[in-house]
């Protein structure tokens, strides 16, 4: 190194080749990392596919066993369509030594048909479709157990086969044609493959092609300027100056989620020191952000400048902790966590999460006195205040519906204000605000999908028969949809499913989720649920949402009308109407079809219900099969 070397190194020339040199740099690393991330995910993905498209060619042969390829799909039944396989053990649960052990009973063969898998042996044991509570894979065969049984059974033998038949069997059931859904399906697959295959190969060349940029070296008087600046940053951090935020007025900052196993004053902790107000806080660039982040003033929710509603507490903001729970200081000076009644929105890592405690912070900063009414319960598990806010006559609750801030949520017995924040959540709907905007996460999908069905009563004790709990979605599109990073949840902060890596749903296709555990197979996916349903039969809400987080379709029910009949048999009937309305099947006209529901049959025919209904007329797709000879008329003889 020369003395010109010297001086260039100490020079302001060098700082300006360094800046000039950092942003390609800067460029080049992320352009590399992306790449390297969905080369890796591209990958993961494809070899997803070729597994399952590996199982998709041994099921085949087995699936053509229940609907041969030259039989029709109405020959489909206990005769033609026969599948057995031979050399299986039915086991019991028996005691043995005081403890209850799987115990060989009886072996034999087992067949299956389009209504039930049946075993026989030196004696037959029938397992229907229609009260299997749940049929599940296991290491030895087949885990089936029926409603009116008391005890489970193991058909012990194959256990792939026994599984794939049992779909096949299920499938012809719902009145599809397994092998035509197994050849779709194989060719989506297929197509699907050689799409990433493509963008594989794409991104290995960008890759490949991606051009080094000379790597920025910073000039010798660079660490010293750095540590100039951090040591004069770190003085001005020592020096006491007041706090400025803006969902707290306190110093104290508390947690987004109250912690079940600490005591209130753990959770709780308050300030002696107020602090000053921050300014407006920044609207994040959402659409609609100028209503959804506006002042509160006169509307539909309420008037803020009248009188504060009769029997209101008044209590005094203190911070805002998530978009549905604030803290609030009462009269003697104690600060208490309070949930808001009948709402709920995004926990802290979802979409739309920050918007929602921005938007409540917005209605009610630190430092605002509102008033507090109670429902029926006092507290909820995390001995939250459960209450509505008012401002004036101005309901808080309903604002956070009303702009798509929140959705709303029935907490029984808490409902008294239940019809008035359904109302709200429609006009957020029809108005696309907040989290019902199509592209409220990011970008919003290219698909056209909907959910068509959802059963959410299963027979019996719901927690216990979680595979008779579904909901069923439809590509009504025109093109594949690859359903990876695709979920859906309902309206509480826990339930969550993930659609499996590599899994598409071609144009037309239904796929069905049941809410237990079970083998993948086709279109027959499995939530998993572990103790609990997770349809509330009470009224909830589905939401689809795509790989961005957007809300592509939902579907809010509410309970349908059940009747006893004169028997220990629960029976459902449906009750007149002239059009369909909230809980009643679109397609239907003349009654009240209930949409969600397993199946509908004509009363006083020979379908096994679990719903009945007299004659309709069919507007529209005619998803339980009433109108057998296409005349527009259903049950035509009820």
């Amino acid at each position: 190194m020369n003395k010109f070397d010297w001086v260039r190194f100490w020079s302001p020339q060098r700082w300006k080749d360094w800046q000039s040199s950092r942003p390609q740099w800067a460029e080049y690393q992320a352009e590399k990392r992306r790449l390297d991330l969905s080369i890796t995910t591209e990958k993961s993905r494809l070899e997803s596919s070729k597994a399952e498209m590996r199982e998709l060619d041994q099921d085949l042969e087995w699936i053509q066993e229940v609907v041969p390829r030259d039989l029709p799909i109405k020959l489909a039944n206990s005769e033609t369509g026969l599948a057995v396989v031979d050399g299986v053990t039915l086991q019991e649960l028996r005691k043995h030594q005081g403890n209850k052990v799987w115990t060989p009973v009886d072996s034999g063969s087992v067949y299956f048909t389009d209504k039930q898998v049946v075993f026989s042996g030196s004696k037959q044991v029938k397992f229907p479709f229609s009260r299997l509570k749940s049929a599940d894979r296991t290491e030895h065969g087949l885990l089936l157990a029926v409603s009116t049984r008391r005890t489970s059974h193991i058909l012990a033998g194959p256990a792939d086969r026994l599984a794939a038949l049992l779909a096949a069997s299920r499938c012809v059931a719902n009145g599809d044609n397994p092998s035509e859904g197994h050849a779709i399906r194989v060719a989506a697959l297929a197509s699907a493959m050689a799409d990433s295959e493509s963008r594989l190969a794409q991104m290995q060349t960008a890759r490949s092609a991606l051009a080094v940029p000379p790597r920025p070296v910073s000039p010798a008087w660079a660490p010293l300027t750095l540590l100039l600046l951090v040591g004069f940053v770190g003085s001005a951090l020592a020096t006491p100056s007041p706090t400025v935020e803006v969902a707290s007025r306190s110093t104290t900052t508390t947690t987004s989620e109250p912690n079940p196993g600490a005591s209130h004053q753990q959770q709780t902790t308050t300030s002696t020191a107020p602090t000053t107000t921050a300014t407006d806080p920044q609207f994040p660039r959402v659409a609609s952000a100028v209503v959804i982040f506006a002042p509160i003033s006169a509307g539909e929710s309420g008037d803020p400048n009248t009188q504060l509603v009769s029997g209101a507490e008044v209590v005094t903001v203190d911070s805002i902790t998530d978009g549905d729970t604030i803290q609030v200081e009462l009269a003697d000076g104690t600060i208490e966590p309070l949930r808001l009644i009948g709402i709920n929105t995004p926990e802290k890592n979802e979409c739309w999460a920050p918007e929602a405690t921005l938007a409540l912070a917005t209605m009610i900063p630190a430092g605002t006195e509102v008033g507090i009414t109670v429902d029926v319960s006092d507290r909820d598990q995390f001995d939250r205040l459960l209450r509505y806010v008012w401002v004036g006559t101005f309901s808080i609750n309903e604002e956070m519906i009303r702009r798509g801030a929140a959705i709303s949520r029935r907490y029984p017995p808490d409902t008294a204000l239940a019809d008035r924040f359904e109302v709200a959540q429609v006009a957020a709907q029809e108005n696309r605000l907040g989290l019902w905007a199509p592209d409220a996460c990011g970008p919003p999908a290219d698909a056209s999908l909907t959910i068509v069905n959802l059963f959410y009563d299963a027979p019996g004790n719901d927690n216990e028969n979680l595979n008779e709990e579904w909901i069923r979605i439809r590509n009504d599109g025109d093109n594949l949809v690859d359903m990876t990073g695709w979920g859906i949840k309902d309206e509480s902060a826990s339930n969550r499913f993930d659609f499996p890596v590599g899994f598409v749903l071609a144009a037309g296709e239904y796929v069905t989720v049941y809410s237990g555990c079970g083998s993948d197979f086709g279109l027959d996916l499995y939530w998993c649920s572990v103790g609990s349903a997770i349809w509330n039969n009470d009224g909830d809400t589905a939401f689809l949402t795509d790989p961005n987080g957007n809300t592509h379709t939902s579907k809010t029910y509410t309970p349908t009308t059940t009747t006893q009949s004169p028997t220990t048999t629960s029976v459902k009937s449906v009750a007149p109407t002239t059009a369909g309305g909230s809980g009643c099947h679109p397609s239907y006209t003349g009654q009240c079809v209930p949409v969600g529901v397993s199946d509908v049959d004509c009363a006083g025919g020979s379908g096994d219900g679990p719903y009945y209904t007299g004659r309709v007329t069919v507007v529209g797709p005619d998803d339980y099969k009433l109108d057998n000879d296409g005349d527009g008329i259903g049950c035509n003889n009820s």
